[in-house]
């Protein structure tokens, strides 16, 4: 049993919108990403602004190269059978 879950694959887009009834949200672009993981059936879906987005790619590095660090050092095994 895996403690993470296994990246599949991804797909992203951006979108800006040319006609919305909230002013503040034209030709703001927004970034879309579609994430799939290998256990699921269903994508995760994320819908966030580009200031989001740099935060969200920041973050997401930080915790992959945690994770790297984890495993190299063999922090967090696979229990072993009795």
């Amino acid at each position: 049993m895996d403690l993470l879950p296994r990246f599949k694959k991804c797909q992203w887009g951006i979108e800006v919108a040319l006609a919305s009834s909230k002013a503040g949200q034209l030709l703001e672009p927004v970034v879309k990403l579609k994430i799939y993981f290998q256990d699921e059936d269903e994508p995760v879906e994320m819908r966030m602004s580009m200031e989001q987005f740099g935060d969200f790619r920041m973050k997401t590095a930080q915790a992959l190269k945690s994770v790297s660090e984890i495993e190299q050092n063999k922090i967090m095994q696979q229990p072993r059978p009795i």
